[in-house]
């Protein structure tokens, strides 16, 4: 597939960078990385940031002549969500609900997928509209890329996607909608009008998990922390603020991911929850740990 023209309406500018594609000799096919996959944002459900595999990069490492820019690329749309490796793939998604395979060598676009048209924005919080904000999260044992859309077509709404990092094709029964109540306030459906998806997404436990905050601080909003089983792709939802419609707790965590610990639990932090108030007590942080329930409770 030709690489996208870089005169292209609202483009953004992708560099590989030595870290991420490091020199191979050979063609692309038969190239082996020289690094480990880099499958979520930060790294790990840890979010440490830490490549096990890369123990010995120091000042003179970065410092060297073959550490640098090896390829630009340019792609539809802004891209906030922190590009993955997958192998030989960086996998980079955009604002405008464009997602790419590109080569790690030598920055080829190998393929490319558009997701639906990206909601126009009515604020200058993502300006012009809101698409893939968020950072996908790769499964290496299916070579499964998952992530999360917002289009605009029959009204704003969200996706969970499952594209085959090989070809960029949707895998079957997939894309999943987000809708619903959540299972600890029923009475309060999900408004994706007034949502955004910001966090890095978690693959835990033969899940995907993923939160929502608010689009911009616009209207009446209340986090949520969605959850799809990949196997059975049933969605399940969980309030950060139970009962509410407008008592905020938007997961945001700066772009940075859920994190998780361990088997069966997600570690968060919320935002303006009504536990805070406009002035919070000196020395006193809010945070929210979510244990995710028994499969008896619905828990994807």
């Amino acid at each position: 597939m030709s690489r996208t023209p870089a005169a292209r309406t609202g483009t953004a500018l992708l560099s590989g960078l030595a870290l991420l594609a490091p020199a191979v000799a050979g063609s692309l096919a038969t190239a082996t990385p020289a690094r480990a996959d880099n499958p979520t944002v930060s790294v790990n459900s840890m979010r440490t940031g830490w490549d096990a595999a890369e123990p010995g990069l120091g000042p003179a490492q970065v410092s060297a002549s073959d550490f640098g820019r090896r390829w630009s690329t340019a792609v539809d749309g802004a891209v906030l969500a922190q590009p993955l490796v997958a192998g030989s793939t960086v996998v980079v998604a955009s604002e405008t609900n464009h997602v790419y395979g590109i080569g790690a060598a030598d920055g080829r676009i190998l393929w490319q997928r558009a997701l639906g048209s990206p909601v126009p924005s009515s604020t200058a919080c993502l300006s012009p509209g809101t698409g893939i904000t968020s950072t996908p999260v790769y499964d290496k044992a299916t070579g499964t890329v998952y992530l999360v859309t917002k289009s605009s077509e029959g009204g704003a709404h969200f996706s969970v996607h499952a594209l085959d990092v090989a070809s960029g094709a949707e895998r079957g029964g997939w894309p999943v909608p987000v809708q619903g109540a959540p299972v600890n306030s029923p009475g309060v459906p999900f408004d994706p009008g007034t949502s955004a998806q910001r966090s890095g997404l978690l693959l835990l436990d033969g899940a995907v998990y993923f939160g929502f905050a608010s689009d911009c601080g616009v209207g009446t909003y209340v986090g949520v922390v969605g959850g799809v089983n990949t196997s059975s792709r049933k969605l399940t939802l969980w309030s950060t603020e139970s009962g509410s419609a407008s008592q905020n707790g938007g997961v945001w965590m700066s772009g940075g991911g859920l994190v998780s610990d361990g088997s069966g639990r997600i570690i968060l932090a919320t935002g303006n929850g009504a536990g805070t108030g406009s002035s919070p007590p000196k020395g006193r942080a809010t945070s929210r740990r979510a244990t995710s329930p028994s499969p008896s409770c619905g828990w994807a």
